[in-house]
């Protein structure tokens, strides 16, 4: 399958390129997100951006974040990126049967 440049290919890639970006507020970047339907698979035209700065909880200590979102179409995933290391420390994304939430523990 040819691949754009820009091509995100999981979340766990998707959560260590967006560990690498210089995050700020306002910041903006395009990319193309590989979905697999069955057996065929194709890229789906996508943007990083930062929402805005937020302070969250994260397994019991105070986190400044960024909150980053990922928009591909009808896809949209959150995910919250400490300020301090740039680790993302939470995600979000709406699936069929709820929120699919993950939270870093240590």
């Amino acid at each position: 399958v040819p691949l754009p440049a820009n091509a995100l290919l999981s979340a766990g890639m998707v959560e260590r390129i967006i560990e690498m970006l210089p995050l700020h507020a306002g910041y903006r970047a395009a990319a193309s997100l590989m979905l697999v339907d069955g057996l065929a698979s194709h890229a789906v035209a996508a943007d990083l951006s930062v929402d805005h700065d937020v302070r969250i909880d994260v397994a019991g200590r105070s986190v400044d974040c960024w909150l980053v979102a990922l928009r591909a179409g009808a896809i949209e995933e959150r995910l919250w990126v400490s300020k301090a290391g740039s680790r993302v420390v939470r995600t979000e994304q709406a699936v069929a049967d709820g929120l699919l939430v993950s939270v870093l523990t240590s």
